[in-house]
């Protein structure tokens, strides 16, 4: 398992470059980590995009199954805080 991985799940937090500690309050599991990294490494896509990032775990999970694909990509589609309508609106 990645290291920043495996020390965001054993924490439950991730640290800004800034140094401020978030707690993780959603994240998919580990098992759920695994059966996408094993979904990916199977299906071995030359493109993967990724809709929306918290905390990058699932990303992390991804990113380990891209290691076996030759030259691989991922897209993660993300928008800027304050860009979109808020729910009141």
């Amino acid at each position: 398992m990645n290291p920043i991985l495996a020390e965001l799940l054993q924490t439950g937090q991730a640290v800004s470059e800034a140094g401020k500690v978030h707690k993780i309050r959603s994240h998919i599991t580990v098992d759920e980590g695994y059966f996408l990294e094993q979904i990916v490494s199977t299906v071995k896509p030359a493109v993967s995009l990724e809709v929306g990032l918290a905390y990058g775990v699932s990303t992390l999970f991804i990113c380990k199954g891209l290691e076996a694909v030759q030259d691989p990509h991922h897209i993660i589609a993300m928008s800027r805080p304050g860009s979109l309508p808020s729910r009141s609106e």
